[in-house]
């Protein structure tokens, strides 16, 4: 929801198409039929001639890793055979990547009508950071310092949420979020601010469960970054879906 109304106000097209499942789940267990739903996927986006965006950090990486499988002749013979007809031409971005590459630093800091004061903790993701960890990351903090707010460094940042393994095992999944929101709440921040849905279903949506399984009492409000971005441009909290605005 965030997201499409940020791309409004910013004067970005965004078509929908009948993408399925990106194959991030199949990975561990059948990395052929991961590659041919993100194959799949990515040969209706170059049909189309449109590159794709992605909100989630895992479903990035596993599009671009079926993209390297077509490299490989044979794969590409195999997925034709399955009426996949993919060529590679197609190229896929983070939603990150799109604001500083392609709109900017300096249009969104002109674009801002709202800066925000809040000192705030970044969650990158290890799916995000996979793509180049200090750039991706120094990406990542100047957007959010172009909305006014005031980073803060704290111990494991480029840790995982734990959300990869909350299907298989849930109580480990629950442990490294917890020692990640530990490890957050030493900075002191107003909030944190991720990324990628995955992330925000670890660390605010399953909050409570987490905070619970590591002793902690105290909670923090987390943020999809478009949702910031949104509120500094002045979009009304409701078109955001954010429930909760900070004073």
């Amino acid at each position: 929801m965030s997201t499409r109304r940020v791309t409004e106000e910013l004067g970005i097209e965004l078509v929908d198409l009948p993408f399925s499942c990106c194959g991030f789940p199949l990975r561990q267990v059948n990395q052929w039929g991961s590659i041919c739903l993100s194959a799949y996927n990515l040969a209706l986006a170059e049909k189309e001639g449109l590159n794709v965006v992605c909100l989630c950090s895992a479903c990035r990486n596993t599009l671009e890793n079926a993209l390297k499988a077509v490299e490989d002749s044979k794969s590409k013979n195999q997925l034709f055979k399955m009426n996949i007809k993919l060529e590679g031409r197609v190229r896929v971005k983070h939603f990150v990547d799109l604001l500083y590459n392609d709109i900017g630093i300096n249009r969104i800091k002109s674009s801002i009508k709202k800066p925000l004061s809040l000192k705030v903790v970044l969650h990158p993701g290890c799916h995000f950071l996979r793509s180049g960890k200090q750039a991706s990351r120094e990406k990542l903090k100047a957007l959010v310092e172009a909305l006014g707010l005031k980073v803060l460094d704290y111990p494991g940042e480029d840790h995982c949420c734990g959300g990869a393994l909350l299907a298989a095992k849930p109580d480990l999944a629950y442990k490294i979020a917890g020692l990640k929101l530990k490890n957050m709440f030493k900075s002191k921040p107003d909030a944190a601010v991720v990324i990628c849905p995955f992330c925000g279903l670890m660390l605010k949506s399953l909050q409570d469960v987490v905070a619970s399984e590591a002793g902690l009492k105290e909670r923090l409000p987390v943020y999809y970054y478009p949702q910031l971005l949104g509120l500094a441009l002045g979009i009304p909290p409701k078109q955001l879906g954010v429930e909760e605005v900070f004073k």
